[in-house]
């Protein structure tokens, strides 16, 4: 979802997706809508994801960049105009260090250590970075 939610395009998300409704075979490949038993952490987590790229521009039609792509690890950065965003998901075994400029801002974090200015994405792990200026 942090990919869908940062990769050029719109996300798109079929209903029940953010509250945790499964699919099945038919004839029950979506049941209703499980008001009142939502799985809340899930629909937190959307709710972030859609606050992070509702809050920065380069999301809004910017200039998508591969960083990196290899052992499980897919960064990548989007640009417009003076708003940059950088998104990596870390699928892989090692654990990926970031440096971070006292001028960034982490949007979104999940499975990650933070200490002051560097940040560690576990595997399994995911972060939403807008860059500030060096």
């Amino acid at each position: 979802t942090t990919l869908q939610f940062s990769l050029p395009g719109v996300p798109c998300i079929y209903y029940g997706d953010e509250a945790g409704l499964e699919g099945y075979e038919d004839p029950f490949n979506r049941r209703c809508y499980p008001w009142g038993s939502e799985d809340t952490e899930l629909v937190e987590w959307y709710t972030s994801l859609q606050k992070a790229r509702k809050s920065c521009l380069a999301f809004a039609g910017g200039d998508y960049r591969t960083l990196r792509a290899e052992n499980g690890v897919f960064a990548f950065t989007r640009n417009r105009g003076c708003c940059r965003a950088m998104t990596l998901v870390n699928m892989g075994n090692d654990d990926v260090l970031l440096e971070l400029s006292c001028n960034d801002k982490v949007l979104i974090q999940a499975n990650c250590e933070q200490n002051n200015n560097s940040l560690r994405v576990l595997g399994e792990g995911c972060v939403i970075i807008e860059l500030g200026e060096a």
